[in-house]
């Protein structure tokens, strides 16, 4: 976690890298992670920053290869009531 809250692109059940030959991300099996069961997640959003309780709470899907590039394609919009629900694993890094 860094500052004001903000996570790297990651995966919620494995540590990853990229992969050089593949050019993709993968899970790093001599790397133990602390939810290796998980096998999905969701974030409900009880606000926004139009409520004037915070600024920002962007999230945002990372490309699985291109090592982790953020495209404007997957971020995802904070508003109250928005539900967003997805599998685990590095085919949804995500920060």
């Amino acid at each position: 976690k860094t500052e004001g809250g903000a996570h790297r692109a990651h995966a919620d059940n494995c540590v990853h890298y990229f992969d050089d030959r593949t050019k993709t991300a993968v899970c790093d099996p001599s790397r133990q992670h602390p939810y290796p069961k998980r096998v999905a997640a969701s974030i409900l959003y009880l606000n926004d920053p139009a409520d004037g309780n915070f600024n920002g709470g962007e999230f945002y899907f990372a490309n699985r290869t291109h090592f982790g590039e953020v495209e404007d394609s997957g971020r995802v919009a904070v508003e109250t009531g928005k539900m967003i629900y997805f599998t685990s694993g590095v085919e949804n890094l995500h920060g």
